[in-house]
């Protein structure tokens, strides 16, 4: 029954079986009564024409009208009705028609119950028969409607004698009639295209081995000569030994699909190779979860790091990796970000941040964010393309820089040329007017004071500094100043410079502290004596006449350190990065009293420089400035010789 019932399922001729054995479930009582008499009569009237012919006591060969009533009556009320009916009419007609005589005797009493159990029983098992008929044939039509439904074909292949069903959308998936198809593997075989027919095979060989589940794609040719391409699965049926009975399976067209799919990763190929190929950053978040789904070469690269431990480690509320700033340097909450403004409000952002990467590097990004919607509007994602603008904002920076710095230049050599032009002019016109007024006296034969002569002498002296100082900047900036180098005191020398400065001051009070030995260098005595006495003069310039000032020096072992100590006005904190620069100046009013160019600490500056070390200042507004410089003694070259400054 099972087999004839998935038969008709499979060949779509359930429907006129169906209608018979549901034409009695719908019967009333009454009716299931009717049909249950009806059958019993026809049964009693059928033996009374034949019950000469068979002979002895018939009432058992009732009980086929009565299994009949229950099936086709619709239930037990029609097998009950049928077995009484019958034992009446078997009491009214036949047993008189049979013996001749209207009394039951014991032995016809049992017989006559035993037909009434059995009739019972029959209807009892006819009726429940027939409910598990209508079930299972609901369950086959339900099932046959689905596979309608789903558009699936549904095959059965008898192994033993190589016997295979299909249903008619299995026949369309192959392009053929009902009559055209063999019904065996062959037929099956022959549908399935050239390349794809041994890999089928061995599907179905490897199955019925149990190797491996009947689950596989292939491509069928119709007769027409289109290819489609079909999903198989099946299960197999085994006997108690495990041998191989039948196979059970489902087909699906997955043509389209395929090719979808196909079109799917081809566009996805073209997608990943343009971004990989693009020299901006671009990122691909889900929503609202923020969880990156996509970065590109460039977005590793900005960021830094791997691949790996972008797409899994950075979401919505996790972004330290990233920490984002603005250009200001205050961190912007992960909600505010651009990105998640994207794909949390809908928002279309394009924004400069700063962008801390793996490497705890800032680097400056310009960013563009957009949502990625569905297309009910719903957004789905978030989309982030940036450009590193490190180099650039770098690059803009040096240049304002040298901007400012070219500014400072301009104003300094403005400055110079006033400055020059008056510290010039003062000499120059000190010298006339000395000239004017000696001529005169020679001319009314007055005779000349030689202090007349000693202050000619002084502005000449003047000039002559300024021009040197001119002619030094000027030597330094070609890289034309000649270092003459010699193994020299360099103790003995700071204290010679002393001493003069305590003979033409001998009211200030100079302290020379550190010296008492021998300190050997290789340097240029000239030079590195006209840094010592810049110094020194700036330090008388600018400390009050009752106030000590103080020369250290200070024996560092392969170095030398020279530091002045004055306690003149201090210098302001701003200046004290500039103050060795060329055209510098003081700019408060103390400062301006006194002459130059603002060219003795750039000298000292490039002379230190030049003998390999280095120059500083350290100064407190109101308490006085600490100027020092530092060289090393390079006596493993020592002997003396030329170095042309470079």
């Amino acid at each position: 029954m099972q087999f004839l019932l998935r038969s008709l399922v499979v060949h779509n001729r359930k429907k006129a079986f169906s209608k018979l054995l549901g034409s009695g479930r719908s019967h009333s009582l009454l009716t299931q009564l009717l049909i249950g008499l009806l059958f019993s009569v026809f049964a009693t009237v059928f033996q009374l024409s034949i019950w000469s012919w068979v002979g002895g006591h018939q009432l058992l060969l009732l009980l086929p009208a009565v299994a009949l009533a229950s099936v086709f009556g619709g239930g037990l009320p029609a097998g009950i009705a049928a077995t009484l009916t019958g034992a009446l009419f078997w009491g009214l007609f036949l047993f008189p028609r049979v013996h001749g005589d209207t009394v039951l005797h014991s032995s016809d009493w049992v017989g006559l119950n035993a037909f009434v159990l059995s009739g019972a029983w029959i209807a009892l098992l006819g009726s429940r028969r027939m409910l598990s008929l209508y079930r299972r044939a609901d369950e086959f039509e339900r099932l046959e409607y689905a596979v309608l439904a789903a558009k699936v074909g549904v095959w059965e292949w008898d192994v033993v004698h190589d016997r295979t069903i299909w249903d008619d959308q299995m026949l369309q998936f192959y392009g053929l009639k009902r009559e055209d198809f063999g019904g065996t593997v062959a037929a099956w075989k022959s549908g399935i295209h050239p390349e794809d027919v041994q890999f089928a095979a061995d599907a179905v060989e490897l199955a019925l081995a149990g190797k491996k589940d009947f689950d596989l794609d292939f491509r069928v040719v119709r007769p027409d000569g289109t290819v489609r391409t079909l999903h198989a699965s099946a299960l197999v049926r085994r006997d108690s030994s495990g041998r191989p009975l039948a196979m059970y399976g489902l087909n699906r067209d997955v043509t389209e699909q395929r090719r979808t799919l196909s079109e799917l990763q081809e566009y996805s190929a073209f997608f990943q190779a343009a971004m990989d190929q693009s020299q901006v950053g671009i990122v691909i978040v889900d929503a609202p979860s923020g969880a990156v789904r996509f970065a590109n070469d460039a977005a590793l690269a900005i960021r830094g790091g791997s691949r790996q431990a972008l797409l899994e480690g950075v979401r919505l509320g996790h972004y330290a990796p990233w920490r984002i700033k603005d250009l200001g340097g205050q961190a912007i909450p992960d909600q505010e970000t651009p990105l998640a403004r994207s794909f949390l409000h809908g928002e279309k952002v394009s924004q400069e941040v700063l962008m801390m990467d793996s490497n705890d590097v800032s680097r400056v990004v310009l960013t563009h964010t957009a949502p990625i919607r569905r297309p009910d509007g719903s957004i789905m994602a978030g989309i982030a393309v940036f450009i590193d603008n490190t180099e650039r904002h770098q690059l803009l920076e040096q240049l304002k820089a040298a901007r400012e710095a070219a500014e400072r230049a301009s104003g300094a050599k403005s400055r110079f040329l006033d400055i020059a032009a008056h510290e010039l002019r003062t000499p120059v016109t000190a010298f006339s007017l000395l000239l004017q007024v000696t001529q005169k006296q020679l001319a009314e034969g007055i005779p000349v004071d030689a202090s007349v002569l000693v202050r000619l002498r002084a502005q000449v002296d003047r000039l002559a500094r300024l021009v040197v100082d001119l002619l030094e900047v000027s030597r330094l900036d070609r890289g034309l100043l000649i270092l003459k180098r010699e193994v020299n005191d360099l103790g003995h020398l700071i204290a010679e410079c002393v001493s003069n400065f305590k003979l033409q001051f001998p009211e200030r009070d100079l302290k020379l502290i550190g010296n008492g030995r021998f300190i050997g260098a290789n340097i240029d005595p000239v030079r590195i004596y006209e840094v010592i006495s810049n110094l020194i003069d700036n330090a008388i310039k600018y400390t009050p006449a009752q106030s000590p000032i103080e020369i250290v020096i200070e024996d560092l072992g392969d170095r030398v350190r020279l530091l002045i100590k004055d306690r003149g006005p201090g210098i302001a904190i701003e200046r004290l990065s500039t103050l060795f620069n060329a055209f510098e100046r003081g700019s408060s009013s103390e400062e301006e009293q006194h002459s130059g160019l603002g060219l003795g600490l750039y000298i000292c500056r490039k002379i230190v420089e030049l003998h390999g070390g280095t120059v500083g200042v350290k100064s407190v507004l109101g308490e006085g400035s600490e100027f020092y410089f530092e060289i090393p003694k390079d006596l493993s070259g020592s002997g003396s010789g030329e170095q042309v400054a470079s």
